[in-house]
Formats: C-alpha cells, structure tokens, sequence
C-alpha cells in the first residue's frame, strides 16, 4: 500500500514538473523590458506604443476607438484617451 502511494507521489511530482516546463515553453517572453513598460499602454495582456489605436468592445460598436497617450505631466506612465474629432469608428 505504501509502496504504490509512493509511486503515485513520483508519478505526480514528475507530470506536474513536466507541465510547468511545457507552460514555460510556450509563453514567450515580454518584448518591452519590465523598466520600460511604463512608456507603452497594455490592454487585454497586449502591449501597445504610443499612437496606437484600439477598440474597446464593451463601450460600443460604434464607438470612438482608444488612442495610446505618451506619459506627460499630469500622467506617470503612458494611458488611453478616446481622441478628440476623430472619424474613426470600432465596427
């Protein structure tokens, strides 16, 4: 009884090993170093530059896309703005 416990001990030490290795494989690595990702805007686990737009479903289908600010003085780090005049629509 105590023998087989064992066994199913290193069996599954040995599965649960093999999947982090597996995980770590497949999660690639940050492309933005962690000291300068205050510079970029991250949405849904994506990192974005400044300038870059994107579509925030849960506001609307026709709503004004999002736009990447650079930091600035009021802001420490980069942030999203919905862009005034913009002609640009998330459909």
């Amino acid at each position: 009884m105590m023998r087989s416990v064992a066994i199913s001990l290193v069996i599954l030490g040995a599965t649960t090993w093999a999947a982090h290795a597996q995980l770590a494989q497949v999660l690639p690595a940050s492309p933005v170093a962690a000291t300068d990702i205050s510079n970029y805007c991250v949405y849904e686990n994506k990192v974005y530059s400044p300038g870059s737009l994107t579509c925030d479903v849960l506001v609307g289908p026709a709503s004004a896309p999002l736009e990447c600010q650079p930091a600035d003085a009021v802001h420490k780090r980069a942030y999203w703005k919905i862009p005034e005049k913009t002609t640009v629509t998330c459909k």
